[in-house]
């Protein structure tokens, strides 16, 4: 299996766990776990199109951005652009989660989480229209 394939499979794993913790009522756990599951996508994409390996989200959506520009595919940077653009106050939300619930006592209420989870799931879908395109199915 190769390594984006690995990232993107765990990346659904996450965000199949983000919506357990909703659930379950871990709504700190469901913040961070959106973050992860974000964060994976954007780097299994990054890993198949170029090899590159970046960490925060926001980081990771300008480097896709910029390496389908170099790489001749300048809609799909700009619709990566666009939707960087749209969801920047959530992205900053969801990196605030990942270190807010990894590093310190953080807690997040339902609708909060909520949020967060569904914003990961929103993107992720975008992300997947995008990823079809440059890879499309035989």
């Amino acid at each position: 299996m190769k390594l984006y394939e690995i990232l993107r499979m765990r990346a659904f794993m996450f965000l199949k766990e983000a919506e357990d913790d909703l659930r379950k009522g871990f709504y700190d756990l469901a913040a961070f776990h959106s973050e992860q599951a974000l964060q994976l996508f954007l780097k299994s994409m990054l890993v198949r199109l170029s090899g590159e390996e970046v960490r925060e989200v926001r980081e990771l959506l300008a480097t896709l951005a910029f390496t389908l520009e170099v790489e001749g595919f300048g809609e799909q940077s700009r619709k990566i652009a666009k939707l960087a653009k749209e969801y920047r106050r959530a992205l900053i939300e969801l990196e605030e989660a990942y270190y807010e619930a990894r590093y310190k006592p953080a807690t997040y209420s339902k609708e909060e989480a909520s949020e967060l989870v569904e914003t990961a799931k929103a993107i992720i879908e975008r992300l997947k229209e995008i990823e079809g395109e440059l890879w499309p199915s035989p």
